[in-house]
């Protein structure tokens, strides 16, 4: 997954002052491999990502986002971390088999 990805067609639909409105999106998102990272007995392999979202014809960024996937052999874990620029972080867990090909 390392590398840089661009979707071209995303969509949103999000809450204004009398409903809803829809927006056209372009997202790009970079992840780069970073060393293994050690806690204890733990030990992590990971991607440190940035993704940045434009609404299609706007210069402007709407969404900036950055992180790190990591993978946990031990306990066949994989953590999201993630931080964006509103003062707003998260770290979601979830059990995955070495060999999955789809994160539930």
């Amino acid at each position: 997954m390392a590398g840089g990805w661009q979707g071209i067609r995303g969509a949103d639909e999000h809450p204004v002052d009398v409903g809803t409105e829809d927006s056209a999106f372009i997202e790009h998102y970079e992840l780069t491999p970073i060393d293994f990272q050690t806690n204890g007995p733990q030990i992590f392999y990971g991607l440190r990502y940035h993704t940045n979202i434009r609404e299609v014809g706007l210069p402007a960024m709407f969404h900036d986002q950055v992180g790190y996937w990591l993978w946990e052999p031990l306990a066949n874990a994989v953590t999201l971390t993630l931080g964006i620029p509103r003062g707003q972080a998260l770290i979601a867990t979830g059990h995955v088999e070495p060999n999955a090909r789809i994160l539930n």
